[in-house]
């Protein structure tokens, strides 16, 4: 008997195998992903067959399984094979072997295998080359057999499969791996297994890297080791932090350079930006020329002569209408004021997708501080505060709004099917975009001012789940939809909904109105959202950015849901005249810590109406 590579769409399988009688395989779909991820294990039993090509007589099972590899492009068409080739003489004593007397190994006995080859001092590729393998393969099956006994033996009696078992080779720290182990249930998933043993790592996919470069990075004699069961960024380690964050910095030091010469009071540069530690000032234009601005006087004219049009095409027509307002206003000429440049700076920083990204017109709490004593001091007065919420916060509070919604959507399947259904099923059969928050035809909005939140990083785990279940390229994607079962596409329409949410207040819909938000309401009630679960006041992401007689009355409503409606301004709790607008925000976060109590744009029906009850 020889041992020979064959391409697999030389391989057919043998019509004299011994067993004729065969039930549903349901297996096949796992054996091919095991296959998938370490290769073959055993080779295949061949005879030669007609025109050059052989039939397996042991294994059908596995080239079945290769087979629907090759179909779904997870392997080439002409994949070289393992095969053992047989006389045809001794063809159907193999077969019944095989089928009668022969018990397949269980993978982890050939890690096992390999494992004690290796430990007498045999090297990867000889053991490779003694079994007809690869080196790759055998690399993988190494990796394997220094994964926990106890963790392995789970694998043996079935209770976690082998992608788990992968999860847990991430690491070669069986102290690490049994200390995940025995966190979690039996019934655990791989990516949660995955996340939880490399939670402080740097994979290559990290914003710092994507601007450094990977190659630049090794280059600087920076180390990386390699997860053999996860492809692409995502299975690369870099090993030397503090490195790569020096290449970082330097990279950033001309853009930093660049924006200094603007002239701003501040420049800093930030591994991310967080927008609730600033107050933005408003962007100024310059006039608009005679003519352009009284287009756009006209314009705006006859969009607010439809606000009360009950014509059937008046949404459409002010759809178009102020797409041209749009167009006009892009074309005003931004201008920076020396009051401007005076009184805010610029911070540099790298976004997720480690692009370069800079915020100006930044003002620092410390400086907004100064220039109010500066104002007392010249007038005698405190600058008037503004009443309300500034149209920057109520964005920046319903990113976080949008998040959670986003977050609670990606674990409702029936509330995510009617979302996706409603939105399609409006603009199909009324002929009339259905006023939704569910933008489903494409995911246009940005959450970068609630990066890091709890939601956002829920719904950044699940987005990176989805991708690397869906094939790579768009292309393929029809096909495996085809393949999928209808729970697995219900899902993924689940997932498309929830990455769509888009309840965010922008300035000018916060000035004129927004149709979503009557649709995000009815969301947030379909999914029983508590935003008490994903956010929390504090004095960076609301209480700076309100006045102080806001915070007052906030605060009055914080006692109020306690239970405790004394005044807060007669000196129990909080004397706002004798008081600064920090220490006051301070005040205010410490006792909204221990509170259900959050901004009425966040609140569930059910706090309004604890809140209605109190007064």
């Amino acid at each position: 008997m020889t041992t020979k590579n064959i391409p697999l769409n030389k391989l057919d399988l043998w019509k004299g195998n011994v067993r004729k009688t065969k039930g549903a395989d349901t297996s096949l779909a796992e054996l091919a992903a095991s296959i998938a991820s370490i290769g073959l294990i055993n080779p295949l039993t061949v005879i030669k067959g007609k025109n050059g090509r052989f039939d397996v007589i042991a294994g059908g099972r596995r080239l079945k399984a290769l087979q629907i590899l090759a179909k779904t492009k997870k392997v080439k068409a002409d994949h070289d094979v393992a095969c053992n080739i047989e006389d045809e003489e001794n063809a159907i004593e193999v077969s019944l072997a095989e089928n009668a007397i022969r018990e397949d190994m269980h993978p982890a006995d050939q890690f096992d295998a390999f494992k004690k080859l290796a430990d007498s001092g045999l090297p990867a590729a000889d053991i490779a080359a003694k079994f007809g393998s690869t080196e790759a393969h055998v690399s993988k099956l190494l990796k394997l057999a220094n994964v926990a006994p106890v963790i392995i033996k789970a694998y043996r009696d079935g209770e976690i499969n082998l992608e788990i078992v992968m999860a847990f080779a991430v690491t070669d720290d069986q102290a690490e791996q049994l200390k995940v182990w025995k966190a979690g249930s039996k019934h655990r998933y791989s990516g949660d297994v995955r996340r939880a043993l490399t939670e402080k790592e740097i994979t290559a996919g990290d914003r710092r890297v994507r601007v450094v470069g990977l190659k630049a990075y090794e280059k600087a004699g920076g180390k990386t080791r390699a997860d053999l069961f996860t492809e692409g960024e995502d299975g690369i380690f870099l090993l030397d932090a503090n490195l790569l964050n020096d290449l970082f910095n330097k990279k950033l030091e001309s853009t930093v350079a660049k924006v200094t010469a603007e002239g701003w009071k501040w420049v800093e540069l930030r591994e991310k930006f967080e927008h609730g530690k600033f107050r933005q000032l408003e962007e100024e234009y310059k006039p608009l020329p005679a003519k352009e601005q009284k287009k756009l006087d006209e314009l705006q004219k006859q969009t607010d002569a439809l606000d009360d049009s009950e014509e059937d095409d008046a949404w459409d027509k002010q759809r178009e209408i102020e797409d041209k307002i749009d167009a006009i206003l892009e074309t005003r000429e931004p201008i920076v004021t020396e009051k401007t440049l005076a009184m805010s700076g610029a911070v540099v920083y790298v976004d997720y997708n480690g692009k370069v990204q800079i915020e100006r017109a930044l003002v620092r709490p410390e400086d907004e501080k100064k220039q109010k004593a500066k104002s007392k001091t010249e007038t005698g007065k405190a600058e008037d505060e503004p009443s309300g919420l500034s149209a920057k916060l109520v964005e920046n509070l319903t990113q976080h709004r949008t998040a959670a919604l986003a977050a609670e959507l990606m674990k409702d399947a029936k509330v995510g099917l009617a979302s996706v259904a409603y939105a399609l099923a409006a603009d199909v059969f009324f002929n009339r975009p259905a006023e939704t928050c569910i933008n489903i035809s494409n995911r246009t909005h940005s959450l970068s001012s609630v990066e890091g939140s709890p939601a956002e990083v829920a719904i950044s785990a699940q987005e990176k789940s989805w991708k690397k279940v869906l094939p790579s390229e768009p292309e393929k994607l029809w096909r495996w939809c085809l393949g999928q079962p209808t729970e697995t596409l219900i899902e993924l329409l689940t997932a498309c909904a929830a990455l769509s949410v888009d309840a965010v207040v922008k300035k000018r819909s916060y000035m004129d109105g927004n149709t979503s938000m009557a649709h995000a309401d009815l969301l947030a009630e379909a999914l029983n959202l508590d935003m008490t679960r994903w956010f929390t006041p504090t004095a960076e992401n609301y209480f700076n950015h309100v006045s102080k007689a806001q915070i007052v009355d906030d605060l009055q409503q914080i006692n109020e849901l306690a239970g405790n409606p004394a005044s807060v301004g007669k000196g129990a709790l909080l004397d706002a005249n004798k008081t600064s607008k920090a220490e006051c925000a301070a005040f205010a976060e410490r006792k909204a810590k221990d509170s259900d109590w959050l901004p009425e744009l966040l609140r569930s029906p059910n706090t309004s109406t604890k809140l209605k009850k109190a007064a």
